[in-house]
């Protein structure tokens, strides 16, 4: 394969032919208009999170995994979330009450995330913007996970980006300088 592109069409390709899902190829937007490419699974007992191929290509081009590796792992990640709690995350998600509960602010820089801005439910203040993310706060096994909030959710919930703002509870806020995060006594820091 001669580039990531045509590397994530033909994993999607593969993975298409031997899944039992249906495979639905993403890109997504994240921070900072970093681009990554992924697939979503599912199915009657599967609600799978996005699985990044990125990643895959460059162990696939550094010799780290072979391809028939890459797509055996792929299909086992997604079959690993069938019947798991991303199902019950996926039905708390429809519930704005439940979600207020999770949601957290996140400060980004405006314009370097200009793109990321027109898809999501934001604030500006100063050059920086506040967007929103649900914390899905998984167990070890499934490892933590935050969905950013995009504007077609609001929709569905029926709320604004005021709401957002006003209605959330954004987990209670503990500041700490960094002696205390680390554990050195304050007497030593003076």
């Amino acid at each position: 394969m001669r580039n990531e592109m045509n590397f994530i069409e033909e994993v999607t390709r593969v993975v298409r032919i031997k899944a039992d899902y249906e495979v639905e190829e993403k890109t997504v937007l994240k921070n900072n208009g970093l681009k990554l490419h992924g697939l979503s699974f599912k199915g009657e007992n599967l609600t799978a999170p996005t699985i990044y191929l990125d990643s895959y290509f460059t162990k696939f081009t550094n010799g780290e995994m072979s391809f028939d590796e890459i797509v055996d792992e792929v299909l086992s990640l997604a079959k690993n979330h069938e019947t798991s709690s991303y199902d019950r995350i996926a039905k708390d998600y429809q519930d704005f009450a439940k979600v207020s509960r999770r949601l957290m602010p996140c400060l980004v820089n405006a314009e370097r995330n200009a793109d990321l801005l027109k898809e999501v439910p934001h604030r500006k203040v100063l050059d920086l913007a506040i967007i929103y993310k649900y914390a899905v706060l998984g167990n070890e096994a499934d490892g933590v996970a935050t969905i950013t909030v995009r504007n077609e959710y609001l929709d569905m919930w029926g709320v604004t980006e005021e709401d957002l703002f006003s209605k959330g509870n954004f987990f209670p806020a503990k500041i700490q300088t960094l002696a205390e995060i680390v554990g050195i006594p304050t007497r030593l820091c003076m």
